[in-house]
């Protein structure tokens, strides 16, 4: 099984369909659908780049791998970063109940 927290390597399928076709390339990340051990509830996040226009590229693998590894990549693995840094609800929610405990137990013994 993979790391959840790596990207695995980047693919030129796309950008040479959109190269091909005159389509700009919209950078995407999704953060939530690795696997797990338990089917429990997931939060699954996407985040869409600004949309990258093709049509100045030639449908040739050097040039879709350009688009690929200098444009494309870069937005999805910033994007990526950005969403794995973020808390999730759960572990929001945790840290809640958490710092309540501990106000209360502080109160509590200021009594």
């Amino acid at each position: 099984m993979a790391d959840p927290g790596l990207l695995c390597t980047p693919r030129r399928g796309a950008a040479r369909l959109a190269i091909e076709g005159g389509a700009p390339i919209v950078p995407t990340a999704i953060t939530g659908t690795e696997k797990r051990r338990w089917p429990l509830p997931r939060r699954v996040q996407v985040s869409f780049g600004e949309p990258i226009p093709v049509s100045d590229l030639q449908a040739t693998p050097e040039d879709a791998g350009r688009l690929i590894d200098e444009t494309v990549w870069p937005v999805i693995t910033e994007d990526y970063r950005r969403l794995r840094s973020r808390p999730g609800l759960i572990a929001g929610g945790l840290a809640a109940v958490g710092l309540g405990y501990a106000v209360h137990r502080f109160r509590r013994r200021g009594r």
